[in-house]
């Protein structure tokens, strides 16, 4: 069965994880996205399995994660940069939600983190995140998801999917 890590968990992780990093006399930068940074800076009460993340420097960072997840009983996945290919290159560092001497984490920033969730589209947890998100920002028109879609991913289109999602929001 896997572990759920909420925002306590995953602050208690990064503090090993900077540890293990200082260990190495490394400095790791996380870019966090997915349940994680919606659990730690948007108040998702979800849950994530693993904490999807674009990280640096890449090999340091992978065994000090996997050092973690062995003295933690985790698996080597719960920090994991899976999902790095859904980050935008024009996206911007978001908010700092852990800072140590060897780690820095921070969150992917609201506008760029609902783009992410309208083209991923996954029916219950994309539409959850995304109403928070959209409350978070104050967002009630559709122009302003679209807007941020075209910022962070303009040569993406909307699918059938993504366009469902869209009209399933209370925007105008």
């Amino acid at each position: 069965m896997e572990q759920k890590l909420g925002a306590d968990d995953l602050r208690s992780l990064f503090a090993d994880l900077a540890e293990e990093l200082k260990i190495g006399r490394v400095k790791g930068e996380v870019h966090l996205a997915g349940g994680a940074a919606m659990s730690l800076e948007y108040h998702s009460e979800l849950l994530s399995g693993d904490a999807d993340a674009q990280f640096a420097p890449d090999g340091p960072m992978t065994e000090a994660i996997a050092a973690v997840a062995a003295k933690r009983g985790l698996h080597r996945s719960w920090l994991n940069n899976q999902a790095s290919v859904y980050f935008s290159p024009l996206a911007e560092s978001g908010k700092t939600v852990f800072e140590h001497p060897h780690l820095v984490v921070m969150v992917t920033p609201p506008e760029h983190l609902a783009a992410m969730k309208i083209l991923a589209a996954r029916a219950t947890r994309d539409r959850d995140d995304l109403l928070k998100l959209l409350n978070y920002l104050g967002w009630t028109r559709k122009a302003e998801l679209l807007s941020a879609v075209g910022r962070y991913f303009p040569h993406e289109q909307l699918g059938t999917r993504q366009r469902a999602m869209l009209e399933s929001l209370p925007l105008i």
